[in-house]
């Protein structure tokens, strides 16, 4: 609440007064402190406003939040109980019992609240789990390229890197010089796809109306993250090649 009060069993007033949001007051064009105690008529039922609450979502928040107007409900209807996962089948037992009581002949029926807010994202779900697949899958194609090019490369410089040890490298400079080669292409990869990327997130992201932006560390770490398994896929065949006794790479040529 941000002005007055919420509806109260002591005041029968209550059943024909209102309680609104921010948005409804914006477009009655009042402020919060003088909205209290303002004559209000919804379908024809005249009270007066008794309470502002703050704006919150109670639709998708693909759209914005729109005017609440909240009326006193002496009938029941919806029972909300919040509690512990532990004590779900316990209070469902409970409750089942006093409804057959007291509406003996209808049907009892309930839900949950969190399975009912999951639903409104239900598209959003399963489009994240399709981009998880495909985003693991190229990492394993992508990765299988890799290694086989990293085996050619060191192949095909074996003499190379024979010659190179004779001279006196040391494996970690043999390992950084066949490793470098590949990191170049996959910069240039990243610099051509973190744009586009970046532009069909925020295409993402435009569907709703209350949304997170995209930072540079998001495209940074998936950056650092490409290197480092283009490195570790490389490395392999680098060191391999690296600790190979160049007498054997210079006799095989």
């Amino acid at each position: 609440m941000i002005a007055g009060r919420f509806f109260a069993k002591d005041f029968l007033g209550d059943r024909n007064n209102y309680v609104v949001n921010e948005a409804a007051l914006k477009v009655m064009q009042m402020r919060p402190d003088s909205a209290i105690g303002q004559s209000f008529s919804v379908n024809g039922r005249k009270g007066e406003i008794i309470g502002v609450v703050r704006n919150f979502n109670f639709k998708s928040v693909h759209q914005p939040i729109e005017p609440l107007v909240l009326k006193y409900n002496g009938s029941g209807g919806n029972l909300v109980i919040r509690t512990t996962p532990e004590r779900i089948k316990n209070i469902l037992g409970q409750v089942k019992k006093i409804f057959r009581n007291v509406y003996a002949g209808y049907p009892f029926s309930y839900g949950f609240v969190d399975e009912d807010l999951s639903r409104l994202y239900l598209s959003e779900q399963q489009m994240a789990k399709l981009f998880n697949l495909f985003a693991l899958l190229s990492i394993i194609v992508s990765g299988l390229g890799l290694f086989g090019l990293a085996t050619y490369a060191a192949q095909r410089r074996t003499k190379e890197i024979g010659v190179r040890k004779v001279l006196g490298a040391s494996a970690i400079s043999i390992v950084c010089m066949l490793s470098k080669d590949f990191m170049k292409p996959v910069i240039v990869a990243g610099a051509i796809a973190f744009p586009v990327a970046g532009w069909l997130m925020n295409q993402c992201l435009g569907g709703f109306a209350y949304r997170v932006s995209v930072g540079w560390l998001a495209f940074a770490a998936a950056g650092v993250f490409a290197l480092l398994i283009a490195f570790i896929t490389v490395s392999f065949q680098a060191i391999k090649a690296a600790v190979t006794n160049p007498i054997q790479s210079l006799r095989t040529e």
